[in-house]
């Protein structure tokens, strides 16, 4: 199949999604498809756009400016690239309705990959100011735009693809959990003396209420001189413990220094805030790759086929007080599993090679039920 990826993002940024779609489309080569990636970059960083290592293979597109009536008909030349790759199929990343993507996908069978409850996440977002209720309203009024008009979803939980404001359109849809080539990072935990306290890291980026840092910052006040904290994405703001780190952005190579330190990764702690329970993200799953065992407070689709979870899991209730309620059993857990090392065979769970086979498999159907509806 000749696959044309579109997403709206800063492709030069060194973040999980950009990771994402780049372990996606190897993999899909890997497979015999030929792929092109069609990016809209939302604004100009040219803080990231000197990183040549994050732009991938990429088709750019680059807005003149940020106003909305540009953002909505999209760069002049984007549809005709598309149309002249000929694609068979068409892969959209969601976001909110746009005229260009409307277009597109009336011309070309496109199958959509939902990655949280749009609608519970944009509300959250909304609290913050009258411009993202407005995007609220507008995300309410025009998404089924996109759903009506989409030829498959692809949901990376079971959850989301059973939501009620997506199982209302009808469409045929499959739960696909993010990957991660465990491969491509090294064992990168180390030993360290007895007597030393466990160190706990948390990757994440700002504005995001649902990763939970304030549940950090809490438990880090309650836990000087047991455990210390490491915060790589953001930066601090106001007073902190003396046992918290921040380190703001940091490259691949600057943060695996920082992860050499770590004993425990954190996940996400506040999901229960965008309305939801179940979650795959992709911070998690290089923790694990990089040997450390994890902490999080939702149900992760990777361990879905397990009778058990691993003794190197601790999951908390996904509710408000879900840390506040276990500071002692976080702290015992981490004393625990602060000299496991998670080898490569017991992390297999979350490796890409086997999940994108199957994304792979039900874009494939897609695209050959539209050919036999033609």
């Amino acid at each position: 199949m000749k696959i044309a990826y579109l997403l709206t993002w800063d492709i030069y940024s060194n973040d999980g999604v950009t990771k994402k779609v780049n372990q996606q489309v190897k993999e899909w080569r890997n497979l015999g498809h030929t792929i092109e990636i069609f990016c809209v970059l939302p604004k100009n960083n040219q803080q990231n756009k000197q990183n040549e290592k994050c732009k991938l293979n990429s088709n750019i597109y680059e807005l003149l400016n940020n106003t909305i009536f540009l953002k909505f008909i999209g760069p002049g030349n984007l549809i005709k690239s598309i149309l002249d790759f000929q694609p068979d199929i068409m892969y959209l990343r969601f976001e909110t309705f746009k005229l260009y993507i409307y277009k597109l996908i009336n011309i070309i069978p496109t199958v959509v990959e939902i990655n949280t409850n749009d609608i519970a996440e944009i509300r959250l977002v909304a609290q913050r100011n009258c411009k993202y209720k407005i995007n609220y309203y507008y995300n309410l009024l025009t998404r089924g735009y996109l759903f009506r008009n989409v030829s498959g979803i692809v949901g990376v939980t079971s959850e989301l693809i059973h939501l009620a404001s997506i199982e209302k359109y009808e469409k045929p849809a499959i739960d696909v959990p993010n990957g991660i080539d465990t491969l491509k990072f090294p064992l990168l935990k180390q030993l360290r003396q007895s007597n030393e306290i466990p160190h706990l890291v948390f990757m994440g980026t700002p504005g995001q209420s649902w990763h939970g840092v304030d549940k950090i910052l809490y438990l880090a006040k309650k836990t000087i001189g047991k455990l210390e904290f490491h915060i790589i994405g953001l930066e601090e703001k106001g007073r902190k413990s003396e046992n918290v780190t921040f380190y703001g952005y940091l490259s691949k190579d600057e943060y695996e220094k920082v992860l050499k330190k770590a004993d425990v990764g954190i996940g996400t702690l506040a999901l229960h805030r965008n309305k939801m329970n179940e979650a795959c993200p992709l911070k998690v799953r290089e923790y694990l790759s990089y040997g450390l065992p994890i902490i999080i407070g939702y149900k992760d689709s990777a361990f879905n086929s397990l009778k058990m979870l691993p003794e190197w899991v601790l999951q908390l209730s996904n509710c408000e007080n879900n840390v506040k309620d276990s500071v002692d059993k976080i702290v015992e857990f981490a004393k625990q599993v602060k000299d496991k090392i998670i080898d490569k065979n017991e992390c297999s769970i979350i490796d890409i090679k086997s999940t994108e086979k199957r994304r792979i498999e039900f874009i494939m159907q897609i695209w050959q039920r539209g050919m036999l509806n033609k």
